[in-house]
């Protein structure tokens, strides 16, 4: 008995020790400093220019003005920084010698390369640094800016939220309920770099090319600045006369829209590239579309609609609102809330060497608008509806797949997973060299509508006036 007793002593004695040992690699929160985003572009007198933005605790409580983001200035609830370097280790060294904070990379929720580095293919340079640094977060948003990383994120000056943090979580899941962007996380981006089987895409960025409100980026208390502080002269986060210097350069006009190629008199919502957007107000800064990668290296960018299509074939596509030209009147269009009723059939078989892909799309719909005001709620007309909308996404995911083999050579969609079923073994599929196979691969893409429900009008009925019934 007296054994065990000991026995049971030694064990607590050796529990308590335990806890000596203390938290010897602890961090404390206040003594961090969270980055929030990080721009990577091509330096000037280095290597790299890299751009961190980081939060400032102080400020997250809502105190300061314009709610968020911008320049560093007062009152704002994060501030940015660009190093010029040779690595991004040593930006994050370089920026902690002069911060009071060390720099910690565990909230960051966006890394956005230029598209001249895109390009380039330095991209794949960087990703191994990422995947091996325990801070990266999986989850992490992958961005190829149209322009400088650096003036996308001097550019972003939320305005509903408090939080950057929050920004970025929500302003990159919007392609939720757009269907205008995708899901590019760092853990997708890099499995599909060293997958042979599909290749990778990011979500397309850029600084506004139109002009600003001229009542100032982020809504703070400057009279002249962009960036939102009390600095006359200071170019590093102040918001006096010359901290313009700090904003994105932005051009005089906007860039086309894509409607024309298409053959279309009138963009839609889905026919512009990131930062050819027009519109005017304090955020300038937009995402929309898709990089398209080849390998490590980007080798085309695709608008809105293309962005769209891509999710329906892959199967990632939730809800997004549409218009079509109306069947009776082609100058009218009607508009439609569409989800995936199911996900995509895909099948891939091999003719003759060659690889054909079957793509089934299943949508509903509900009816948000009826420009002509004709009774298309009706089982007889409704149908009408139902095949012009199919056909519209059958002629623009038709489009948008011949561009993946024909101009990029790219199998973003990942059509290579269905081909292993072709295969008797492993090697057999190994062999065959899928990703330069595809260029050759043709499409039978069938798209079916279902209409759901009409909103709140059961049926559409002309106006009325002293001469009779009026019909847009």
């Amino acid at each position: 008995m007296a054994k065990i007793n000991r026995i049971i002593a030694i064990i607590l004695l050796l529990s308590l020790c335990l806890g000596l040992t203390g938290c010897y690699d602890k961090k404390e929160v206040d003594d961090l400093a969270y980055v929030l985003a990080l721009g990577i572009d091509n330096g000037k007198t280095n290597t790299l220019k890299v751009t961190l933005q980081y939060a400032v605790p102080g400020k997250l409580g809502g105190s300061g003005g314009g709610g968020g983001g911008g320049g560093g200035g007062s009152g704002q609830a994060s501030s940015i920084i660009t190093v010029d370097s040779a690595s991004i280790t040593d930006a994050l060294s370089m920026a902690n010698n002069f911060l009071s904070r060390r720099l910690d990379l565990s909230h960051t929720e966006i890394a956005v390369f230029s598209e001249e580095m895109a390009r380039e293919g330095k991209i794949s340079i960087y990703m191994n640094f990422m995947n091996r640094n325990t801070e990266f977060r999986p989850s992490m948003t992958i961005a190829v800016s149209r322009g400088s990383a650096e003036d996308y994120l001097r550019g972003i000056k939320p305005v509903l939220d408090l939080v950057p943090s929050k920004y970025y979580e929500l302003t990159f899941a919007s392609y939720r309920y757009t269907g205008l962007t995708v899901n590019s996380q760092f853990l997708n981006f890099y499995s599909q770099l060293e997958s042979s089987s599909i290749q990778p895409v990011a979500v397309l960025v850029a600084a506004s090319k139109n002009k600003a409100s001229t009542d100032g980026q982020s809504g703070g208390s400057q009279q002249d600045g962009q960036a939102g502080g009390s600095g006359k002269d200071d170019k590093s986060g102040g918001s006096g006369k010359d901290t313009q210097a700090q904003a994105p350069q932005q051009n005089e006009q906007p860039g086309a829209a894509t409607n024309k190629e298409k053959g279309r008199p009138k963009p839609l919502g889905g026919d512009f590239l990131a930062g050819d957007i027009p519109k005017t107000g304090d955020v300038a800064s937009e995402a929309e579309g898709l990089a398209v990668f080849d390998g490590p290296k980007m080798v085309g960018e695709v608008d809105g609609e293309g962005a769209m299509d891509y999710l329906l074939a892959t199967g990632a596509f939730h809800s997004a609102n549409i218009s079509f030209p109306d069947p009776r009147n082609k100058k009218l269009s009607v508009f439609l809330t569409v989800r995936q009723r199911q996900k995509p059939q895909r099948r891939v078989e091999i003719a003759g060497g060659k690889p054909k892909i079957h793509l089934k799309i299943a949508l509903e719909a509900d009816i948000t608008a009826i420009q002509s005001g004709y009774n298309y709620e009706s089982l007889q007309n409704l149908p009408l509806i139902e095949q012009a909308s199919a056909a519209y996404f059958d002629d623009t995911i038709q489009k948008f797949l011949t561009r993946t083999t024909q101009e990029w050579h790219s199998d973003i969609c990942g059509f290579g997973q269905e081909s292993r079923g072709c295969f008797l073994t492993w090697k057999d599929w190994d062999d065959y060299k899928w990703l330069q196979q595809y260029r050759d691969a043709t499409f039978d893409v069938s798209v079916s509508m279902d209409v759901r429900r009409p909103g709140l009008m059961l049926r559409s009925e002309p106006f009325t006036s002293s001469g009779g019934d009026i019909r847009p």
